[in-house]
């Protein structure tokens, strides 16, 4: 196959053709990113444009940016020209260059994230803005660089573990996390329930037993889990039948134990500057969960009674 010629020269912006492939993933928040960064920095990526059958020019290659650029008002912008009138072959180059524009590896990105939010006057909303990124998955790339163990973070870089899995191993204590990724490459043990177990390990009603299983064998701690989450759900074969304190207790925890675990995990995506809104309420949970805590003490050392605890009681 004969070599494409290719050259770089100023063309006019109304002899330009959008490219109705390209467009169909052009969000208008793109464009709008894409022209902040041209009005700061200029062009950066050129666009790559082919001759038209019809005269003019069609985009290979930036569309975000031909849309950017007219929006700023752009009337000429150098561009590389490649000769290929062909709709195939330049549907087979665009393929090519989309491939080729490759993304910064999880762990580049949480280093750069930090570095910005380190030395710059940038928040996490603002990074996240000008990536086009949610706040938590600016949150949850830089946990991969402050709370990671290193020997975990090599894993991530050689792709053989998954940059969200190891977002949630993360959240574990660095002692173990090194160990707890080996099991869970070697047991093919999926994102969804790598998170299930992080926030087992991680709730205060977890028993040692189960701590140290999840740790030494996550694929058993897991079957361990769905076995107790059974028993749980289990309903009484007497619906009918009127619900004893045992029974009311039982459902009870259950809902606790639901609510706790949803508040660990939303826990993960409060952005620490704004979390003084919710500082009364945190305080009011820690005095809630003492008392608790104060009450099942004494409930299993058999000294529990409605008059040292009656609901409302602070002391």
């Amino acid at each position: 196959m004969a070599r494409k010629s290719c050259l770089v020269k100023e063309v006019e912006m109304a002899t330009i053709r959008s490219n109705n492939y390209l467009s169909l993933t052009t969000t208008e928040k793109d464009v709008d990113r894409c022209a902040k960064a041209i009005r700061e920095y200029g062009l950066l990526t050129p666009l790559v444009i082919r001759p038209s059958i019809n005269g003019g020019h069609v985009v290979i290659s930036g569309e975000c940016e031909l849309k950017a650029l007219r929006e700023i008002g752009i009337k000429k912008v150098e561009a590389v020209v490649v000769d290929c009138n062909d709709n195939a072959e330049a549907n087979k180059l665009s393929l090519l260059l989309s491939s080729l524009r490759r993304e910064p590896s999880p762990i580049s990105e949480g280093l750069m994230l930090k570095n910005l939010l380190q030395t710059e006057n940038y928040t996490q909303a603002d990074i996240a803005y000008l990536v086009g990124k949610s706040v938590s998955w600016v949150s949850k790339r830089i946990s991969l660089i402050e709370r990671l163990d290193d020997s975990v973070l090599k894993l991530v870089a050689a792709k053989k573990l998954c940059c969200h899995t190891a977002q949630e191993i993360a959240r574990l204590p660095q002692n173990m996390q090194y160990q707890f990724a080996i099991r869970v490459i070697t047991n093919n043990i999926p994102k969804s329930a790598v998170e299930r177990l992080v926030v087992s390990y991680n709730n205060n009603t977890t028993t040692k037993s189960i701590k140290e299983t999840i740790a030494d064998n996550p694929k058993d701690a897991l079957e361990l889990i769905n076995e107790l989450d059974i028993k749980m759900k289990k309903i009484p074969e007497n619906r009918n039948k009127e619900r004893t304190a045992e029974d009311k207790m039982y459902s009870a925890l259950r809902l606790l134990f639901k609510v706790i675990s949803e508040v660990e995990l939303i826990l993960t995506e409060v952005e620490p500057q704004k979390s003084q809104a919710l500082a009364n309420y945190i305080a009011k949970a820690s005095h809630v969960s003492l008392r608790f805590h104060r009450m099942i003490a004494a409930f299993q050392k058999g000294l529990f009674n409605n008059d040292n605890f009656s609901p409302g009681k602070s002391n």
